[in-house]
């Protein structure tokens, strides 16, 4: 199939067809990707502060892995009726509310719980955001572009939100990066 043959069949509704639509799924990539990955950057200060040895609190990078893979492919199977864009605020509201708890968990159980809520909406995220991300494309542009847009988020979380998230964690402590993001 070619690219006008894909454009022609996408709906151009006043909910679809918008930059700022992609740019929002984009944005919730940057924060996804950041609250996934800034555990690397203050394991030890969370294993100090939480009195937990290190390998201990590795458990909250691994959780939400296994947290994601179990939820991937389940979540889109149970919300198939729904609007995926209206999924993909939910999971994004989820994981705001998993970092909350993660900045302000005074305890390993109640930190390691907040991680496998967190590891539901990377697993819903990712199973919805790509494929979304063409549909919320305008007409005009192909789909591939919309993609890496979304992708972009990804990209600056790696290379920005981790380590900015890891920096300010040293002056206000580990819980801080999670809050921000």
């Amino acid at each position: 199939m070619d690219q006008s043959s894909i454009s022609k069949a996408r709906p151009t509704t006043s909910t679809q067809g918008s930059w700022f639509a992609i740019l929002a799924v984009s944005i919730a990539a940057f924060a996804l990707v950041t609250s996934e990955f800034l555990p690397v950057g203050v394991l030890n200060s969370v294993a100090t502060d939480l009195n937990i040895s290190v390998g201990t609190a590795g458990l909250i990078i691994t959780v939400p892995g296994i947290m994601a893979a179990i939820a991937a492919p389940l979540l889109p199977v149970s919300v198939k009726q729904l609007d995926r864009r209206y999924v993909l605020i939910l999971l994004t509201a989820i994981m705001v509310i998993a970092n909350t708890i993660t900045a302000f968990a005074e305890n390993f159980h109640i930190l390691l719980l907040s991680r496998l809520i967190l590891g539901i909406s990377i697993g819903g995220f990712w199973a919805t955001a790509i494929a979304l991300s063409g549909k919320l494309a305008p007409s005009h542009l192909p789909i591939a572009k919309a993609t890496a847009v979304v992708m972009a988020g990804v990209t600056f979380a790696t290379v920005l939100g981790v380590p900015i998230g890891t920096w300010l964690s040293e002056f206000y402590g580990w819980g801080s990066g999670f809050w921000i993001t």
